[in-house]
């Protein structure tokens, strides 16, 4: 336990230090980009399509190395403009976007992404439409913008019923369901996120899965279903394991957490939150590092270790307020003015107190809930009209069946009928009696 707490302080201390350098308010990096020679390389080649091609790659690629130069893609964006390649400058500005949207750049992504879909409409490019109108669906949820959120998403569902794209409809779906788990509607979540596991298990898509069964656990954390949302949990933590994903297994872990955290078990809780803290620091991800040292700090507190506690809550709600992550600095300050009220300290908990106000009124007002149930019964309404469409389908296709049968049938008994006609008249000139005097001898 000791040594898992040196770990711990080690590691915050690390993050200290680095965190304030290594991200902006955005995600974006503060540090002067280091010369890229293939990036040079490729500036000095004539203006193909291929180029355009290899400039797209080369900045998805940086971009998983945490290498983020938007001066390639700019590169690649304006190429594919001198040149009229339309389907370049779309897929150019889809993955703009994306890189954007998981650096925590939003509305930048919302841009970028909103830019693609004219040029990727234009090459019929459906799926990476799809992808786009999904990946903006993400980035209005995560600045608490719920209708274009829902807008987007039920696009994107559409769409890829339409092409049959299962996985991207469970993608659609699992987007609707947070959002109702963000406005904490957490029954009508679990339809959603229902929906979307029968279709990933459809295509036996584990990763998606994975995800399905987080998105249920939690919802049923948050119903008090203790046993349930272990059940879950347990199971999306397998397939993690099972496909090698480190960003899952951390964040399951974070949800074991917080599931002890509820039960009340918070040695065990703070057990699972520094597995999974040393797990976000490895993959390098603020938000969820933010968030597991709130809830150490919570837990700390209430195994009478304050000052530890106060010091990790700080920690996590310093890195929120660096990369804009509002529920976090919502649940720092939530943290400090409980803590602050139960020892006596009014003002520094009204202090607190009011900060934790002005972010949660800023995250999600009466206003956009209401429009996220408008929107549900938008989703429902469309099902319905889809399932009067196949019934109609289906009737007209039954009642074209059934008058082929009828006619085939009537066919039959007309030309049975003929058959027997002829045959009664063969019998009838078989049997009239033969005339001797027409004989020839």
């Amino acid at each position: 336990m000791i040594r898992n707490y040196k770990t711990t302080i080690l590691l915050c201390l690390i993050g200290t230090f680095l965190l304030p350098v290594s991200i902006s308010l955005h995600g974006q990096s503060t540090k002067k980009t280091p010369i890229d020679t293939t990036f040079l390389a490729l500036k000095a080649i004539p203006n193909t399509q291929k180029k355009v091609d290899d400039l797209t790659h080369l900045f998805a690629k940086r971009a998983k190395q945490r290498q983020i130069n938007y001066a390639i893609i700019d590169s690649a964006i304006n190429i594919a403009q001198r040149i009229d390649y339309t389907q370049g400058i779309g897929y150019a500005y889809l993955k703009k976007g994306l890189v954007a949207r998981r650096n925590y750049s939003y509305y930048k992504a919302i841009k970028n992404q909103k830019l693609a879909i004219p040029y990727l409409e234009k090459t019929k490019d459906t799926v990476n439409i799809i992808k786009c109108l999904n990946s903006i669906g993400i980035a209005y949820r995560k600045v608490n913008i719920v209708d274009k959120s829902f807008n987007n998403y039920f696009d994107a569902y559409k769409l890829a019923q339409k092409i049959g794209k299962k996985r991207s409809m469970a993608i659609a779906l699992n987007g609707i369901g947070n959002l109702f788990t963000d406005t904490k509607k957490y029954n009508n979540a679990l339809y959603y996120f229902r929906q979307a596991l029968d279709l990933e298990m459809s295509v036996n898509n584990t990763l998606g899965m994975e995800y399905d069964y987080t998105n249920i656990g939690e919802a049923h954390l948050f119903l008090a279903n203790y046993d349930s949302a272990h059940f879950y949990i347990q199971k999306a933590y397998d397939l993690s394991l099972q496909n090698k994903r480190e960003y899952g297994t951390a964040y399951e872990t974070s949800i074991f957490g917080k599931i002890y955290q509820q039960e009340g078990k918070f040695k065990e809780s703070n057990k699972q939150y520094k597995k999974a803290l040393e797990l976000f620091f490895k993959i390098k991800n603020p938000r969820y590092i933010a968030n597991t040292l709130i809830n150490i700090g919570s837990n700390d507190i209430k195994l009478n270790k304050t000052d530890e506690g106060v010091k990790s809550i700080k920690e996590g709600l310093k890195i929120a307020q660096q990369i804009g992550s509002k529920e976090n600095v919502v649940a720092a300050y939530e943290n400090l003015a409980s803590y602050y009220s139960k020892i006596g300290d009014y003002k520094r908990a009204l202090q607190n107190y009011k900060s934790a106000t002005s972010f949660k009124d800023s995250i999600l007002n009466s206003e956009a809930q209401k429009e996220l149930i408008n929107t549900k019964i938008a989703y429902e309404t469309y099902q319905k009209e889809e399932e009067i469409k196949e019934l109609e389908v289906s009737n007209r296709i039954s009642k074209k069946l059934a008058e082929s049968t009828f006619k085939k049938f009537m066919a039959t008994i007309i030309v049975s009928v003929a058959l027997l006609l002829a045959l009664l008249v063969v019998f009838f000139l078989n049997s009239l009696p033969h005339n001797p005097n027409n004989s020839h001898f």
